[in-house]
């Protein structure tokens, strides 16, 4: 264990990530260098346009042992970036993390030896040079927002005016008096479209190339929205999501404020099977809907083609004249570096796992264990970051990996890593949960999505960090309360499991405010709902599992990994109890279709109605 503990490691990246990735291994005794090709921490947050906002709140953002000191609030890209200054400072980071040091190549060594390093990393310094270092793990810590994803029109080479990407945007005023086309209606196409339509004598046109995902506003009264990302809320069946869906988009359809009517409006017509805002991803901002309101914004299908002039051709036949198209389409994840163009002395000539690895981390749901190690390399090899939260926000997710991976690097986690043929295993049964899930809606397109809530306990899960909602209910429901009701942060992590702080996670939770005071409406039908389906799964209980199977599996509660382990643990006793009782013989034998399911939790998770991975844990509450 204590050789373990000395491991050197390198970090690709030093944005949120890859910065509390360092933070975690000094924690675990291990020796990080993180390299970091730009002059300066934050990653994308420390290259935004001007007046970028944040669409997760602070305390939703910020890291579990890292609470920030101000009143719950919507961040701007240059505070995030502060905040991440701060928290370099108070760990003592930077003496760790080498900027301007662009990395070049990531190869295998070849090993003569068990304890001889695993890897050589090639880097460019800011002076020009080619250093080479060894280490015997690596952490790519880059997440998915490496490059702009551009989409080229058809007739875009007769096309007279500008097309470019909203990361390209360095002053608004160009847009004054301009013709506009911002092309899609995500976060920071949202964003982007109400900035240009403010913009004096601008003409703006937003075009809609699918759908926009659920639109939610940043704030809901005086608190950031996300505020109420909670137990309740979240932890509700995903199989209730259309009615919850169906009841908050018609309740904002009757408001008032024509931007919150037109927001319910649109979610109305979003398409996501039974699952309503859990079977997509969400759009947390507005402001595309108040340009459209406020600012009088055409909405537009995708662009057909461009051309001749400035001439623009949507797919409904409608055209328009502009000067400038902006696509806000995202980005993408570059590996160039885990390619063997750059052959060292020493590695491995013509590897051929590398290729398998480049190929399969680009489809990170099919392709790696957790959206995170690919089952070859095991804990060689992580890819810190690789996803995307349908709601909430990343950068706890991105810590509870850390937290994973260094447990497992010191053999703290309560559950090994598995084999190669049991991470495959997972994976399948894991994408197979996640891809029915989002399976109608726009979240189907975006490899990396995960559910927010499921992802983050199925990780503490693993890490053994989950709260001890036993405990906490004999000895301080209090806490427990703001558990379950308040804000699903990183922090109720940090009660128990390694890297644990209870008191600093016990201050922090009880620091939230309660979402039931002052009453609100979505609390309450959530707590409804929840109570509800619970209440249904308890009473389901005494009958045989042959009956009622697929709709007690559906009414179990997400996240709350020991609960949902002992109510099937529950119905597992009671579907072999049925084998055994003569009075329900006949259920059991006679109705060959009708067999209880007495696969172990594990086989079941695969063919779930629900598509959901279960959560368990073995802990002790």
């Amino acid at each position: 264990k204590h050789e373990r503990s000395m491991a050197k490691v390198c970090v690709v990246g030093a944005g949120a990530s890859g910065l509390v990735m360092v933070k975690e291994l000094l924690d675990g005794r291990h020796h990080p260098t993180c390299f970091e090709g730009s002059a300066e921490i934050g990653g994308v947050y420390a290259h935004t346009y001007d007046g970028m906002q944040m669409t997760t709140s602070s305390h939703m953002t910020a890291f579990s042992d890292f609470p920030p000191k101000c009143e719950p609030k919507i961040w701007s890209g240059q505070e995030y970036v502060e905040y991440l200054h701060s928290y370099v400072e108070e760990f003592d980071l930077m003496r760790h993390v080498r900027l301007q040091s662009k990395v070049l190549s990531i190869q295998r060594l070849e090993r003569k030896t068990s304890d001889a390093p695993y890897w050589t990393v090639l880097v460019q310094t800011s002076e020009g040079q080619e250093v080479s270092h060894c280490f015997d793990h690596v952490v790519i810590s880059t997440g998915t927002n490496n490059i702009p994803k551009r989409f080229r029109y058809e007739g875009q080479d007769t096309f007279e005016g500008v097309v470019m990407h909203s990361g390209d945007i360095t002053n608004w005023s160009q847009f004054d008096h301009a013709r506009t086309v911002c092309v899609g209606m995500g976060e920071s196409g949202s964003d982007v479209a109400l900035a240009v339509a403010r913009r004096p004598g601008a003409s703006v046109a937003l075009s809609i190339r699918r759908s926009p995902g659920w639109i939610v506003p940043r704030y809901r009264g005086p608190l950031p929205a996300d505020m109420m990302t909670n137990r309740l809320l979240w932890g509700l069946p995903r199989r209730l999501g259309g009615m919850l869906g169906t009841i908050l988009a018609r309740a904002d359809a009757s408001f008032s404020d024509p931007v919150i009517r037109k927001m319910g409006e649109m979610n109305l017509k979003i398409q996501t099977s039974d699952f309503g805002p859990f079977g997509t991803f969400g759009t947390k901002s507005t402001a595309g809907v108040e340009a459209m309101v406020r600012y009088g914004a055409a909405e537009k299908p995708d662009i057909a083609c461009v051309g001749p002039g400035k001439h623009v051709t949507f797919t409904d036949g409608s055209t328009m004249e502009a000067d400038y198209i902006v696509q806000s389409t995202g980005f993408q994840p570059c590996f160039r570096y885990l390619c063997n163009d750059l052959q060292k002395e020493g590695t491995i000539a013509n590897d051929s796992l590398m290729d398998q690895v480049s190929e399969d981390v680009g489809n990170v749901r099919r392709g790696l264990y957790k959206h995170a190690i690919h089952p070859e390399l095991g804990l060689r090899l992580m890819f810190q970051g690789f996803i995307r939260p349908g709601f909430g926000s990343l950068p706890p997710l991105v810590e509870m990996q850390a937290r994973w991976y260094v447990a497992m690097l010191n053999g703290e986690a309560s559950h090994r890593l598995p084999s190669s043929a049991e991470m495959r295993a997972s994976i399948e049964a894991d994408a197979a949960g996640e891809e029915f899930v989002f399976r109608k809606g726009p979240g189907v397109r975006v490899a990396a999505m995960v559910d927010h809530v499921v992802y983050f306990n199925d990780l503490a899960s693993l890490t053994g960090c989950l709260p001890p909602f036993l405990r906490l209910l004999a000895s301080d429901p209090s806490a427990l309360w703001m558990v379950i009701t308040g804000p699903h942060s990183g922090a109720q992590f940090r009660l128990r499991g390694p890297g644990a702080k209870p008191e600093l996670a016990r201050a922090t939770i009880l620091s939230y405010p309660s979402v039931f005071f002052p009453i609100r409406k979505l609390a309450l039908i959530s707590a409804g709902l929840w109570l509800g389906s619970s209440l249904l799964c308890l009473l389901l209980l005494p009958f045989p599992r042959s009956w009622f199977a697929g709709l007690r599996d559906d009414l179990q509660p997400m996240g709350f990994a020991d609960s949902r382990a002992a109510y099937n643990r529950l119905a597992r006793l009671r579907a072999r109890w049925d084998t055994l009782a003569p009075v329900h013989h006949y259920h059991t034998t006679a109705r060959p279709d009708k067999q209880p399911n007495l696969k172990p939790l594990a086989a079941r998770n695969s063919a779930s109605p629900a598509g959901q991975t279960e959560v368990t844990a073995n802990q002790d509450n």
